[in-house]
């Protein structure tokens, strides 16, 4: 996730992947594995703490993590998310430095524990985005519900209009969401024209192949 005002790597997204007799499994593929196994939630909370313990290593001390929640998944007691702040501790990574993506896509039925979650977050010193925006549930409340540090406006707003209604439907969102002090990030950046297009819209920040291949 690339900064285009200081021109410097924010931080990177954390992707989950198994790799089975020399498979890469994609995390779509794991987590459709672990729902017929009733295993989602374990699975979700795993994938964090592996994060964790991956991102302590490997990113600088001024990067962020990124790492994705399925809220859908949680009740009150796991919205907690005490293993994610027990592995953060171990790996001496500060939790100002974790952002905690709220998977929009995903419909959020029980209000309780995603308020917890965003309690807890806060409590904790991390920060909120807010992942595939654009394509959810109830996109504009939840960003007025949860007040995100970060908001990831998803590839298919860049990929589907024509440049004209690009510029001014995401422009106005990109504006709306800054007007709240949030952060815009651009996914699926892929080409030089979709670059140019980010910059015209106003965004402060980009991810994608052209930035940099997972």
């Amino acid at each position: 996730i690339f900064c285009l005002k200081d021109m410097k790597v924010h931080g990177y997204e954390a992707l989950a992947r198994a790799c089975i007799s020399g498979k890469v499994i994609s995390g779509a593929e794991l987590f459709s594995a672990a729902d017929s196994h009733q295993a989602a939630t374990r699975l979700d909370a795993a994938a964090r703490i592996a994060a964790v313990n991956v991102g302590a290593v490997q990113l600088s001390t001024d990067q962020n993590l990124f790492i994705n929640v399925i809220p859908g998944l949680m009740d009150c007691k796991s919205a907690k998310m005490p293993e994610l702040w027990q592995a953060a501790e171990q790996a001496e990574m500060c939790p100002s430095r974790i952002v905690i993506e709220f998977v929009e896509s995903h419909k959020v039925s029980n209000h309780e524990s995603l308020d917890v979650l965003v309690t807890t977050i806060r409590k904790h010193g991390a920060k909120i985005a807010v992942d595939d925006f654009g394509i959810g549930y109830n996109s504009l409340h939840l960003i007025e519900h949860l007040m995100p540090d970060t908001v990831q406006f998803d590839r298919s707003l860049l990929h589907k209009q024509t440049k004209a209604e690009k510029e001014n439907v995401v422009g106005s969102l990109v504006r709306y969401c800054q007007s709240l002090d949030i952060r815009t990030v651009a996914e699926g950046v892929e080409t030089m024209e979709h670059l140019a297009l980010v910059q015209s819209c106003g965004f402060d920040m980009v991810q994608g192949w052209l930035i940099g291949k997972p």
